[in-house]
């Protein structure tokens, strides 16, 4: 499966017990599970959505990914400062190797360079248990 489909508000629309033993690649922290209840970004988005989004399902891990793209876009829009022209966008937007989302598993970062936009080279293999990811013992690098 791919990565952008592992999330629990997509599994559960086939039912979780369905997806039981499904094999994926996977880059991304998981809301609503007791894994990630206290890591510090899930929490800062929790603590987000209750003010913002209270009508979105605190599970919504598209959500959560929105979150960590608009981090993402601030990180960019504070290393380009005031100069906001397209060319310093793209310059910043495409150096962000290194950059950690506070949507990524740990040990997940940006591998962005001005040669190679392949967003990241290091993911986990995973295989879903019926509630919950398994992961990898580490993560794999191209």
């Amino acid at each position: 499966m791919s990565a952008g489909s592992t999330g629990r508000s997509i599994l559960s629309a086939a039912g979780l017990e369905n997806a039981k033993d499904i094999v994926a690649i996977r880059y991304n922290k998981e809301v609503g599970v007791p894994r990630y209840e206290k890591d510090a970004d899930v929490v800062a988005f929790e603590e987000l959505r209750k003010k913002y989004l209270p009508n979105i399902d605190p599970d919504n891990t598209i959500a959560f990914a929105g979150y960590g793209q608009a981090v993402t876009m601030g990180e960019i829009l504070r290393r380009c400062g005031d100069d906001l022209t397209r060319a310093n966008v793209l310059k910043h937007a495409t150096t962000l190797a290194g950059f950690h989302s506070p949507y990524f598993l740990d040990g997940i970062n940006y591998s962005y360079t001005p040669d190679d936009y392949t967003p990241m080279k290091t993911l986990y293999v995973s295989i879903f248990n019926g509630k919950d990811w398994d992961l990898s013992g580490e993560p794999m690098t191209e």
